[in-house]
């Protein structure tokens, strides 16, 4: 009978005992092996749950790497979740090579791997010119085995482009040529790279100085009407929109009426006034700003606000006149009757007195009146 409880004790000791295969590794990016853009920050997370409390996870990196690790531990009943950090603010090709996970728990230690790889480019970056009949963009790196390469236009794939006959790409030396290009084009563009079933992005920039669209010559609100305007710029890299209001800075923080806003990836290009009045009337000018090539472009609007009874004051203005004119009529018409009147009752005593005439002649030329007849 001991024997059975020794055994039996035995088997539930064994269950309760945490065992090396619940201490599950997972790490983020979940990649074998990462190709890592040279000069780029890189941050590799590790988190595990374990039923051992006394348990430590940390990040071992190449002796040259410098990093900074975090770590946090989240208790939660018999286990707890334990996550740990690491970033590299500049990657290096020198900090290549296998960085490992650990979960240590006295002679206890559990292991996962991450192999780093710095790529070198090589890329070639137009400037946009009005003159040019075509724009060569291209990328090629360091690595082996490549497959495939496509290119994407600020992740879009240039062969769903609308006008997709202008991009012709070439895979043997990774170039992708625009045709009769324009300001349009100026963009983000990425030679996507398939590499051992495993996607490269290289980053290629066709860049064109900064262009502002013009506005229409003015615009008219009434009174507590909303105000936006768009500031439309053309360029790349995208800009930063400064507005001015008759030749001063704008500052939005003043007015709780206005809102700056991004407009396809220029930032504040979009300027929004709720509820306008008066004060808000005036001249609007956006600049565009590119650090890149030290340019700036702007374009300018009249923004006008009338008061919200403006519309009535010519519907009040024709009903006047049509008052008025009914008025000058009814005056007109009161009056000609009145001379149509007194001339009918002039024509009337005419005829009465004319008739009185004839009846006088009558009597003169009786017997009675002229003994000599």
């Amino acid at each position: 009978m001991a024997n059975v409880l020794e055994l039996l004790a035995t088997v539930i000791l064994l269950f309760a005992l945490p065992t090396q295969s619940e201490d599950v590794l997972k790490i983020k990016p979940d990649l074998g092996e990462l190709l890592v853009k040279p000069l780029t920050q890189q941050v590799l997370q590790c988190e595990v749950t374990t039923s051992r409390l006394d348990a430590k996870l940390s990040w071992e990196a190449p002796s040259s790497t410098l990093f900074s690790q975090e770590s946090k531990n989240v208790v939660n009943g018999a286990s707890h979740l334990m996550s740990t950090t690491i970033t590299i603010d500049k990657f290096e090709p020198k900090y290549n090579g296998n960085y490992s996970c650990v979960l240590k728990d006295g002679a206890y230690e559990k292991r996962a791997y991450i192999n780093l790889r710095a790529v070198t480019e090589k890329k070639e970056e137009p400037i946009f010119n009005a003159s040019s009949t075509t724009a060569a963009l291209s990328c090629s790196i360091d690595l082996t085995g490549i497959e495939d390469v496509v290119w994407l236009q600020n992740y879009t794939l240039v062969s769903e482009l609308k006008d997709k006959d202008r991009f012709v790409s070439t895979k043997e030396n990774f170039t992708l040529t625009i045709n009769n290009p324009t300001i349009d084009d100026a963009n983000l563009y990425i030679a996507r790279f398939t590499i051992n079933n495993k996607n490269y992005d290289c980053e290629v920039e066709f860049r064109a100085s900064p262009q502002v669209m013009a506005f229409e010559k003015s615009k008219n609100l009434i009174q507590d009407d909303t105000l936006e305007l768009q500031c439309k710029v053309k360029g790349y890299p995208r800009t930063v929109v400064t507005w001015y209001k008759d030749d001063e800075p704008l500052n939005v923080t003043l007015d709780s009426q206005m809102e700056l806003t991004g407009l396809n990836g220029h930032k504040n290009a979009r300027l929004r006034i709720t509820k306008v009045d008066f004060a808000h009337g005036g001249d609007y000018k956006c600049e565009a700003y590119s650090k890149y090539f030290n340019e700036t472009s702007s374009k300018t609007i009249t923004v006008r606000v009338k008061d919200k009874l403006a519309a009535l004051w010519p519907f009040l203005g024709i009903v006047g006149e049509v008052v008025v004119l009914c008025t000058i009529i009814f005056i007109y018409e009161k009056r000609r009757n009145k001379q149509a009147e007194q001339e009918e009752n002039n024509a009337q005593e005419s005829d009465e007195n004319a008739s009185e005439k004839k009846d006088g002649l009558r009597h003169r030329n009786t017997t009675s009146n002229n003994p000599s007849a």
